[in-house]
């Protein structure tokens, strides 16, 4: 079950800084829905659970691949964002979708009512990996599939690594992270997982590693925007009280770092993730 501490983030200041800076998350992360698209095979008229949907940036790609005919719940624990999901929703017209507010480790689903189950880098927020993922089979359809991705190690992710040397540097090292604890570096170890989906109940699993640009066409001014408060600066931050001094004086630095990675279409910064994939049979 997603303890206190993950439902007081994502409904807090945190959760509202994702909501205010959607627009550059989606941009950034477009290439990782591109390809979770393409491992999902999606079929006209099929249902969808998206999980860990936030401001539904996946939801809607979704649908789009399931249409005419099928639909997509997006779930997550996050009110605010479930707000702008279906604000954007609306504004968009599609009316294959829905949200809801909840926690897919431990929420009761209809017995196979989807034939796929998607997250892109919300999977790794359960309290309990190995029970949310044997939740979710439950969901699922005979013959349904899951897809999800989540970010390798953190030396093949500049957009971690870089955020947290400069913000070290300032502040400190960051303290002893507890062992398998939430969060977004959680599944750089492929074959734990794989072991955690075949534990859950899965079949034909998998988990490939993929390198994808996180492109972003405005450049460094949204890598200053991103940085300042979502990420390793603004948890390092957190952690160790720091100043509003400290908070610009760090940002400064990871965009000068970030400057290697500026292109003539805005900033792409190279990053691996791994997609993981499985089936109930």
């Amino acid at each position: 079950m997603t303890d206190q501490a993950q439902l007081e983030f994502w409904n807090g200041a945190p959760g509202q800084a994702w909501v205010e800076l959607q627009p550059d998350l989606d941009a950034l992360h477009a290439g990782v829905t591109e390809l979770l698209i393409e491992a999902a095979e999606l079929t006209p008229g099929e249902r969808v659970l998206h999980v860990g949907c936030g401001a539904g940036a996946l939801t809607f790609a979704a649908a789009h691949e399931v249409s005419p005919g099928g639909h997509v719940t997006g779930l997550d624990i996050s009110e605010p964002l479930l707000r702008e999901a279906r604000a954007l929703a609306e504004r968009a017209e599609l009316s294959n979708v829905d949200f809801m507010h909840g926690d897919a480790e431990t929420r009761t689903f209809t017995p196979d009512g989807y034939h796929a189950v998607l997250s892109r880098f919300g999977m790794m927020f359960f309290e309990d990996t190995t029970a949310g993922l044997r939740n979710v089979l439950h969901a699922l359809k005979k013959d349904g599939r899951i897809a999800f991705a989540a970010w390798a190690g953190i030396d093949e992710n500049p957009w971690f690594d870089i955020p947290a040397r400069a913000a070290e540097e300032r502040l400190g090292p960051a303290g002893p992270a507890q062992a398998d604890a939430p969060g977004p570096l959680r599944f750089a170890d492929v074959k734990r997982v794989e072991k955690m989906l075949v534990e859950a109940g899965f079949q034909d699993v998998s988990g490939d590693a993929f390198k994808v640009d996180l492109h972003h066409p405005g450049g460094l001014d949204a890598v200053r925007r991103v940085a300042a408060r979502i990420g390793p600066v603004a948890r390092h931050l957190r952690d160790k009280g720091g100043t509003d001094a400290d908070r610009e004086a760090i940002v400064e630095d990871v965009v000068e770092r970030f400057r290697r990675y500026e292109t003539g279409d805005g900033v792409r910064i190279p990053a691996k993730i791994t997609l993981f994939r499985g089936r109930r049979r």
